[in-house]
């Protein structure tokens, strides 16, 4: 009889593709799979329900993100006011806690009564983390959970930031492994929490699967004549960096153009691109179509201002993307990035965090784009190490030590 898997998460399968990945790792494997998770009725919903046809084979329970029943909604939003403000004077039950963080904790508890066993448990995304510590105890499992951000570090409000970070003190301890998507946000992590000596923990990078990814020489820029650069996101909006590096794109209009990919604000379109020129925007994506659609660009901009310290420790899926379809990238000098094209010289340009220094990027680029465009193959085959097929070693390895 095969070993079952429980993930549980807070998002869903289109905004958390961390967690796809995942399950598509276990289903090679031939667990049995169940997902607890929610599903939103916004732009996400038509790839998400891709995305659960596409998943047939795995037992979902989808809990609905919309504000309905009403009166659920009200009473959970309720407590995760109020134990965030009782968290600022007194310590508080690790389920109240896990209540502040998230209204959708108590959400996931009541779904556990869906699940009659499990063999290993793994959460994603902070408000599941309880949840997922419950159901290891009520199944006698092994549990897992995945740090993809270093939460603590997200944004900056510190009383919210304190709160996350003493869930994370309380409960990551109590599993049997921990995976983060990058060397520093791990890091980060053991300066603030004592982790166990027999706790598993490693690094699994967000990479994705080395098939979404190809070269052809015919089809790369075939826009025009100008310089192609590319940007994306599930939304594109102010706090990127975007704001920044828009009114210098515009000045080289007559040989660049920027192409945008992602959910837009409208706000956003009305004060920074209404007028552009030089800006392309595109609808968001599935996937595998935007890595396909890679080909086509010159160059990726992996802009991350550095807004917060989360932002400094993490790789982001942008950079990752870039480097393995063989683009030319130009990326702010976080930690984590400054990091890793220095682990891949040849494969781009640093900039600062404050981005004073892009339009001698942009100038490097529109100098050299002939050698750019010339080493695009060398860059594609250097980068065919970086898979996630490559990647998810440890993590097969971890689950399978842990289910015998």
């Amino acid at each position: 009889m095969s070993k079952s898997i429980l993930f549980i998460s807070t998002l869903s399968l289109a905004t958390n593709p961390r967690l796809v990945k995942e399950i598509e790792l276990a289903l090679v494997k031939r667990y049995k799979i169940d997902v607890i998770c929610f599903e939103f009725n916004n732009w996400s919903k038509e790839y998400n329900d891709e995305l659960l046809s596409k998943l047939s084979e795995v037992n979902f329970i989808l809990l609905s993100a919309d504000r309905k029943p009403l009166l659920n909604w009200v009473s959970l939003t309720f407590k995760e006011r109020l134990f965030r403000f009782l968290l600022r004077f007194t310590n508080l039950p690790v389920k109240a806690i896990s209540q502040a963080v998230s209204r959708r904790s108590d959400m996931l508890l009541a779904a556990l009564k869906n699940i009659k066993k499990s063999d290993l448990v793994i959460g994603h995304n902070p408000g599941s983390m309880y949840a997922t510590w419950v159901a290891g105890k009520k199944y006698n499992c092994k549990t897992g959970f995945d740090v993809e951000d270093f939460h603590p570090g997200e944004g900056s409000n510190r009383i919210n930031n304190s709160i996350v970070l003493k869930l994370m003190m309380k409960l990551l301890p109590e599993f049997n492994y921990n995976s983060f998507s990058s060397s520093f946000i791990m890091s980060a992590c053991s300066k603030n929490i004592k982790f166990q000596n027999h706790q598993q923990l490693f690094v699994t990078r967000n990479y994705f699967r080395k098939s979404d990814f190809n070269f052809d020489q015919q089809k790369s820029t075939q826009y025009s004549k100008k310089i192609q650069l590319v940007w994306f996101s599930q939304n594109i909006n102010y706090g990127r960096g975007l704001e920044i590096v828009l009114p210098i794109i515009e000045k080289y209009v007559d040989v660049v153009q920027l192409h945008l990919i992602g959910q837009i604000n409208d706000l956003f379109f009305k004060k920074e691109l209404s007028q552009k020129k030089s800006v392309v925007i595109h609808n968001p994506l599935r996937q595998v179509e935007l890595h396909s659609d890679l080909k086509l660009y010159d160059i990726g901009l992996a802009i991350e201002p550095g807004k917060d310290l989360n932002n400094n420790l993490a790789i982001s899926n942008k950079l990752l993307a870039f480097f393995q379809s063989g683009l030319f990238i130009i990326a702010t000098k976080t930690d984590a990035q400054f990091s890793f094209l220095n682990e891949n010289l040849d494969h781009g340009f640093l900039v600062e965090k404050s981005m004073n220094d892009f339009e001698d990027a942009l100038n490097y680029c529109i100098d050299n784009i002939e050698d750019i465009r010339r080493n695009r193959g060398n860059r594609f085959s250097m980068a065919q190490y970086a898979h996630w097929e490559r990647e998810n070693i440890q993590l097969n390895n971890t689950w399978s030590s842990l289910l015998g």
